[in-house]
């Protein structure tokens, strides 16, 4: 995401049909399959003194693999001064990273740095930022490449503003033979980049509002339709967008309960539940190659608590068998991610190189990758890239491995519990047995819940069975007139006479009412 450093100088920064009835909403599942993730300790790189790329990764990462099959290239996002645009990178074994040769830097800019609001502005949509995203190759144009790309304006009404106005770009490459090196400047062809997904809220006219818009686009191709995943600004809600492949322009339609929202300008419907007091976003799928016959999609994403004290984030993840309807899990923690937020009082990201957001994090942009799989799929094993940093300022690149364990038959959660290592039942019921006619509930009766936790497994999803807790009422008959209960429960429950010295109770027949109890004492 951009709002890349303000540092002194300010260097960087055709329609679809009706969707059918059945796909007309979207539910948040309780229960998933249960995969064990965790990732492995990180090696660090300094790419801005190693290579001079500032900020990076500023977005999500995309690897692809080289065509000699010598390496791997890394389409990310960061600076070379002064624009904040598209940079690719090349490794062999993630450990070491040079600059892509035949790959300018940066590969796709806008017309202006973060700080310049001068005119002519040629695409006011990615006026001040343009960089990806998600890379990957175009389904309807052999051996070129397609880009989501965040698109940002600072210069609403005319004058800097360091929040941004997002969008979510689409560009094209321009050659089928060069592996994406060259794609369209600004303005230079807009069949080929293009604003593809917009908020419907306007971009504002004063250089106090933001950030707003849609922003921190990945995406993936599935099932005949390229799927947008984005964070939509104020409040960071995670929305999707698709367009049919094979459509030029591709044009997108958002999830609002059904496809029913317009690509640019139309609303949106959330597609995950955060867990409570957390924010999540920058989020990216894959579709998981478990060697099943299972289809099954997985989104990673940060998760932050930045009101918690200490502020604390993570990298979490949701499962889906389907991206039609979006069924999205509960978020979960993937394991050995979790860390405090840094950076406000102990200066690690300070005014001098991050003017907005004091937060520092190993672990930004969390970018997963397999061998051995096309784009959009992801293995049960492989490398994580991402940021170690401040979130708006200077940043290391980290590298982790991860693993996903995926078990047969998980058990259930304890009463009360729930975790990475359990399946959750759904909330319990309540079902209150009534007293027999003639009787009363004393209010004092016991709850009883079977005891049986037992989880089924079926087509690679597992679910807890739900005891239903019954509440047993203590049920009595009321004591006659001029007696009261005396104090015990069960066999020995009684109603004995009312003592000499409650004479009004007596008189009344109220002796066992609650209203003379605490009168009419043993």
């Amino acid at each position: 995401m951009r709002n890349l450093a303000l540092l002194a100088t300010l260097l960087v920064a055709c329609e679809e049909q009706p969707p059918p009835a059945d796909s007309l909403h979207s539910a948040q599942l309780t229960s998933r399959p249960y995969l064990k993730i965790s990732v492995a300790p990180s090696t660090k790189v300094d790419l801005n003194a190693t290579i001079g790329f500032r900020f990076t990764p500023d977005e999500h990462s995309s690897v692809l693999r080289k065509p000699d099959h010598t390496g791997f290239y890394i389409f990310t996002a960061g600076a070379v001064e002064p624009l904040g645009g598209a940079l690719v990178l090349e490794t062999s074994d993630f450990l070491t990273f040079a600059p892509a040769a035949g790959y300018a830097a940066p590969l796709l800019y806008p017309s202006h740095a973060l700080d310049d609001c001068s005119t002519p502005v040629v695409t006011p949509f990615d006026n001040n930022y343009a960089a990806p995203g998600s890379v990957f190759p175009d389904p309807s144009n052999p051996g070129k490449l397609l880009m989501l790309y965040e698109a940002e304006n600072h210069c609403p009404g005319g004058h800097v503003n360091t929040n941004f106005y997002a969008s979510v770009g689409l560009a094209r490459s321009l050659d089928a033979d060069d592996f994406g090196q060259r794609w369209p400047a600004p303005g230079a062809s807009p069949a080929d980049r293009y604003d593809a997904i917009a908020s419907p809220i306007p971009e504002p006219t004063d250089a106090g509002a933001g950030p707003l818009g849609d922003a921190i686009p990945s995406g993936l191709v599935s099932g005949g339709y390229l799927y947008a995943f984005y964070e939509d600004f104020p409040g960071r809600k995670l929305q999707v967008a698709r367009a049919i492949v094979g459509d030029d322009p591709l044009t997108f339609r958002k999830w609002e309960y059904g496809w029913n929202g317009t690509g640019v300008g139309g609303s949106g419907t959330p597609i995950i539940s955060p867990p409570d007091g957390f924010g999540c976003g920058q989020a990216s799928v894959h579709q998981l190659e478990l060697g099943t016959a299972q289809t099954l999609f997985l989104m990673t994403m940060e998760c932050d608590d930045r009101a918690a004290s200490p502020p604390v984030a993570g990298w979490f993840y949701s499962v889906s068998p389907t991206l039609d309807p979006p069924q999205w899990s509960v978020p979960a923690l993937i394991e050995h991610t979790q860390a405090a937020l840094t950076g406000g009082a102990d200066g690690t990201c300070t005014a001098d190189n991050n003017a907005h957001s004091p937060l520092s994090f190993d672990g930004w942009y969390p970018s997963f990758f397999s061998k051995g799989v096309g784009p959009g799929h992801l293995g049960t094993s492989g490398q994580v890239i991402y940021a170690d940093g401040c979130l708006i300022g200077d940043r290391l690149l980290g590298v982790r491995t991860f693993t996903i364990d995926v078990a047969a038959n998980p058990p259930c959660c304890a009463l009360g519990e729930s975790g990475d290592g359990c399946i959750a039942p759904p909330a319990y019921t309540v079902a209150s047995q009534a007293c027999p006619a003639g009787q009363l509930d004393f209010g004092d009766g016991p709850t009883w819940c079977p005891a049986p936790r037992a989880s089924t497994c079926a087509s690679g999803t597992c679910t807890c069975d739900s005891p239903v807790c019954t509440y047993v009422p203590d049920c009595y008959t009321p004591c006659p007139e001029g007696t009261k209960w005396n104090g015990e429960t069960g066999p020995d429950r009684a109603c004995v006479p009312c003592p000499l010295h409650c004479p009004p109770c007596v008189a009344t027949g109220q002796c066992d009412d609650s209203s003379c109890f605490a009168l009419c004492s043993p």
